[in-house]
């Protein structure tokens, strides 16, 4: 009888796979939690709680009514917002974007409204005590032996060189 050999047969099969590039089409959650920090009478510094999204969120996107006034970087989670009027009012909503251009719905809207100016503060224009070693500009008043006198010429004060003395410096007011 003939003698059969038998081996075993041996194939190596090799799979590749590649994997499929799947846009990314879930746009972020929206930001949360929108308020004022701080107001001021032409500022609104705002914060807000961050989105998340299945990839990564890009930029913040800042409305001031419908219009877009800024964009952050998606790290960032607040927003000084300045060049306001005074006694004015404002809203403001933030939207999330991430890197595919997704974007989230928008946050809940805040009315602010910026303070009032306050004038500038005029000190009143009290005559100081004269003193020595000082010096005096045109019109400065000073107040020397219960009489204000008004300097007529720049000067640094000495001690001979008194209002009451030197009316060529000081003039009684």
């Amino acid at each position: 009888m003939p003698q059969v050999n038998e081996s075993p047969l041996s194939a190596e099969i090799t799979v590749q796979t590649t994997s499929a590039n799947i846009p990314d089409t879930s746009a972020p959650t929206a930001p949360s939690h929108l308020h004022a920090h701080t107001v001021s009478a032409a500022s609104v510094s705002l914060m807000w709680s961050s989105s998340t999204d299945n990839v990564a969120v890009s930029s913040y996107d800042i409305y001031q009514g419908s219009d877009r006034i800024a964009t952050v970087n998606g790290t960032v989670t607040s927003y000084e917002v300045t060049g306001l009027k005074s006694s004015s009012t404002y809203t403001f909503s933030i939207k999330a974007k991430d890197s595919a251009g997704n974007v989230s719905e928008a946050s809940n809207v805040i009315t602010v409204t910026t303070l009032e100016s306050s004038p500038p503060v005029i000190e009143p224009d009290v005559p100081k005590a004269w003193a020595e070693n000082t010096s005096y500009r045109i019109g400065d008043r000073v107040l020397y032996k219960e009489v204000i006198y008004i300097c007529r010429q720049a000067h640094t004060s000495i001690y001979t060189w008194t209002p009451s003395e030197v009316l060529a410096l000081w003039l009684p007011e």
